[in-house]
């Protein structure tokens, strides 16, 4: 039996590109898959002709001209969902992305955000729609007029001066969302032609977690990771269900992301009640300890129950739900940079036990540290692909 043959049709330029491709080819040695990558600069089907695709892995936009070869072979759609074409598609979780990014700016006091786009694409709209309605249950605004296009081809392209108008009118300090980190590289220029300090003035957070992209952005790119392996996985798993002959349901599978890789760009606590962030940075400060109540009135002296008003009004939640915030994001550093036990994370991170530990990490992220620890190191991995 012929070893089946798939065309690749990606960039391969970002890290998204080169994980999914990584994951598919890793699996494709194993299984003795010829694999093409092929340039977008070609026709798809004319890639299919050439090669006698079997199956076709596209990240393209556009239509698809199914007919000739292309007709014939199997093709799956990654980073869009093209399942209303009866096309199967994988794609990450664009409604969860934006949520991700909304609780990481609402988690820093910000009551004023906006979000950038630079064109009107599907992923763009849904992670926009998602971290709009997020944002408004954590009782703060979201500013519009950022979705701009920059294909000069487009009737609706947008100039340099309207992204400079739009940020000009934002208020300060504002949290913005840029709906990739292709995308928030050229709004911290536009901040720094405007004098504007990032995170002082504006808190900025990407998605993709691309090191190159967030490392030498100046100041580092906070982002949301995509696990990009994670996608080029599910797409094998596609074409293992071919070609074992079970079939392949034209359904759209999402991926989860995993978390906000935290970088300069939004390392700011925008809280007016003086007191309020006086307590919340203690809290921070000290999240290695076992923190009750009773400790924070003897650090900082104010009434109980004029300090859960303020955690309402100011942050939307409790002293308490504050606390284990503190210690679960310190358990989760701990976690991806070290190899120390669940007892020793937990002792670290200011819980009594890994009991506690592990039920809190399940409050705060609906999975385990053990499962988080595994996600993280591979969302480590999909930044990273060539190490």
């Amino acid at each position: 039996m012929q070893p089946a043959t798939i065309v690749l049709d990606f960039q391969i330029g970002g890290a998204w590109d080169r994980g999914i491709v990584h994951a598919i080819s890793e699996s494709g040695r194993e299984h003795n898959w010829n694999m093409i990558l092929v340039s977008t600069g070609v026709s798809l089907e004319e890639a299919a002709e050439t090669w006698q695709a079997d199956i076709v892995v596209t990240s393209r936009d556009g239509p698809l001209a199914r007919s000739g070869r292309l007709a014939e072979a199997l093709v799956i759609a990654v980073g869009q969902d093209r399942s209303s074409e009866a096309v199967p598609s994988v794609c990450p979780d664009d409604l969860a992305i934006g949520r991700l990014a909304a609780k990481h700016l609402l988690s820093a006091g910000l009551k004023q955000t906006a979000v950038f786009a630079y064109d009107h694409s599907n992923f763009a709209r849904e992670r926009a729609a998602a971290f709009r309605a997020e944002i408004m249950v954590g009782n703060a605004v979201c500013h519009s007029g950022g979705e701009f296009n920059n294909d000069r081809n487009s009737p609706d392209f947008c100039s340099h001066a309207a992204i400079i108008h739009w940020l000009k009118g934002l208020p300060r300090p504002c949290g913005i969302f840029a709906l990739c980190d292709n995308w928030a590289g050229p709004l911290l220029t536009y901040c720094r032609h405007l004098g504007l300090r990032v995170p002082e003035d504006v808190a900025l957070i990407g998605v993709d977690n691309d090191a190159l992209v967030c490392e030498l952005s100046s100041p580092p790119l906070s982002s949301v990771s995509v696990p990009w392996r994670e996608l080029g996985r599910a797409v094998v798993r596609l074409i293992c269900s071919h070609l074992a002959g079970r079939g392949v349901a034209d359904e759209c599978v999402r991926v989860l992301p995993l978390e906000v890789v935290a970088r300069r760009s939004t390392d700011t606590l925008s809280i007016d009640d003086r007191q309020l962030a006086e307590v919340v940075a203690w809290i921070r400060d000290n999240a290695h300890c076992v923190i009750s109540v009773d400790d924070i009135l003897r650090a900082i002296p104010t009434y109980r129950q004029r300090l859960e008003r303020q955690f309402r009004a100011g942050l939307g939640r409790t002293v308490m739900a504050e606390v284990r915030r503190a210690h679960v994001d310190l358990a989760k550093r701990l976690l991806v940079s070290t190899n120390l036990s669940m007892p020793e994370i937990a002792a670290r991170s200011g819980f009594s036990n890994a009991t506690l530990l592990g039920v809190n990490f399940r409050k705060e992220l609906g999975i385990t540290p053990s499962e988080y620890r595994r996600s993280a190191r591979q969302g480590i991995a999909e930044a990273n692909p060539d190490q």
